[in-house]
């Protein structure tokens, strides 16, 4: 071999061993980075209600069809009792949870926040971070806006966008825009009614609703027993208070899922007004009536199709799994829902109060249905029990460290300490893969907002 081809191998040799002494130091610098940044979760909190309460006109309301050219849904007050209204006490709650949450944004506010953990898990070791950044969608009721002189105080209430008065900007966003732009992870949607108990509020899956449109088409009728086992148990669980009742508000929100009807009234498709990835392109309302070209635009059950961005979407698996599953019916919605209410009921049940539940419910819901992360939509009782009351105001530091527990129970998992011996309904404690859902395309395809 000549010198010069001894230089040239040496060189080689040398070039060599930096290259994977350098591709060691970047993996080494990968692996630590991804094992020392804590996993970063978005929360939402969607209080309810908290507009002016309006009748749906032309000029308020919600839901805008852009067919009609008018509002087709109420603006409701919500629940009140005597000085204690619904959107008041759980916008409270919600601002007493993300002041917790907050805590795991810093060195020394994960310290308090451990505390909390250590407080009620049965090991006292150290938990590995997390860190929960969170946003209220209305922050503020809706006289707020009024003494600010505001002409649409319900702008910042609807869930669906809605004409604007600027001549810059053809519609306000709404709720689910807001939503969808933010690109939440948790998204906790908490209300109150006349049912004293707690229950998770679920929307299952296009596969399911398919199911149940094959059906009754064949058989121009729905009875429970016609039912295959998994869509029988979601059927059984509708809203309703006997089996006609759920077996019509079946059939109703089936039907107001695939072609916007609500019986014979035409609210409109809400995929369409959202300003998000999905729905049909600008313009879409004029075409309409050619159900031969637009054929999800049906409203003969028979011959609709999914066609279009939004119906590829209800069918992705990264969708089914948010809304169906093996164990959950109605998939890690329904989990983390049900997840929720078990440590809320484990840690205040210790408190002097008495918290009951009742089963799943399921109807469609516009929350479960139009947003990408995953929903906790919980049915928190009535104002009308002396219990509720007390959990949403003497007890209600309680109840937000008992959402926290859960929350970080959802990301990283928990080994809860019961606070009372006889309650035998404890939470898993195991954990959904958040890292899946961040990951996937229909959740990532726009860049979040910054908080």
């Amino acid at each position: 071999m000549t010198e010069q081809e001894t230089y040239h191998k040496n060189n080689f040799y040398t070039v060599l061993v930096f290259f994977m002494a350098g591709l060691a130091l970047f993996l080494f610098l990968f692996i630590w980075r991804e094992a020392s940044t804590p996993l970063e979760i978005i929360v939402a909190f969607n209080p309810p209600d908290g507009g002016k309460p309006a009748r749906a006109s032309k000029t308020d309301g919600d839901y805008y069809n852009e067919v009609t050219s008018v509002f087709t849904e109420n603006i409701e007050k919500g629940s009140v009792y005597g000085n204690l209204s619904e959107y008041k006490l759980i916008a409270t709650l919600y601002q007493k949870t993300a002041n917790i949450l907050n805590d795991t944004l810093t060195v020394s506010g994960w310290k308090s926040f451990e505390k909390i953990l250590k407080k009620y898990s049965k090991k006292k070791k150290q938990f590995e971070k997390v860190a929960f950044e969170s946003f209220i969608t209305k922050p503020h009721p809706y006289r707020f806006y009024e003494q600010k002189g505001e002409k649409d105080v319900n702008r910042y209430f609807r869930l669906m966008d809605s004409p604007s008065e600027n001549i810059l900007k053809k519609y306000n966003n709404g709720i689910l825009s807001h939503l969808f732009s933010m690109k939440p992870d948790i998204i906790i949607n908490f209300d109150l009614g006349e049912n004293y108990r707690l229950f998770s509020i679920n929307m299952p899956s296009f596969k399911f609703f398919d199911y149940i449109r094959k059906k009754y088409i064949r058989s121009g009728q729905l009875n429970f027993s016609d039912l295959g086992k998994p869509y029988r148990s979601i059927a059984k669980n509708w809203r309703g208070d006997n089996e006609k009742e759920k077996i019509n508000n079946l059939l109703h929100d089936m039907k107001l899922y695939f072609t916007g009807y609500s019986g014979n009234r035409f609210l409109g498709l809400g995929y369409n007004m959202i300003d998000w990835d999905f729905r049909d392109s600008s313009g879409w309302f004029k075409n309409f009536n050619d159900k031969e070209d637009n054929p999800h635009y049906q409203t003969d059950l028979k011959k609709w199709q999914a066609q279009g961005k939004f119906w590829e979407r209800e069918t992705m698996k990264v969708e089914l799994k948010r809304r169906q599953g093996k164990r959950y019916p109605g998939g890690d919605n329904q989990y983390a829902s049900a997840e929720i209410i078990k440590y809320i009921r484990n840690i205040l049940n210790g408190k002097e109060i008495s918290l009951q539940r009742s089963g799943p419910v399921f109807q469609y819901d516009e929350i479960d249905l139009y947003t990408t992360g995953i929903v906790i939509n919980v049915h928190l009782g009535s104002l009308n029990n002396e219990n509720i009351r007390s959990l949403l105001t003497t007890h209600s530091d309680a109840l937000a460290e008992a959402i926290c527990v859960s929350l970080y129970s959802l990301t990283m998992g928990y080994d809860l300490h019961p606070v009372k011996k006889n309650i035998s309904d404890l939470p898993s404690g195991d954990p959904i893969d958040f890292k899946y859902f961040q990951k996937e395309k229909y959740c990532g395809k726009l860049s979040r907002k910054k908080l």
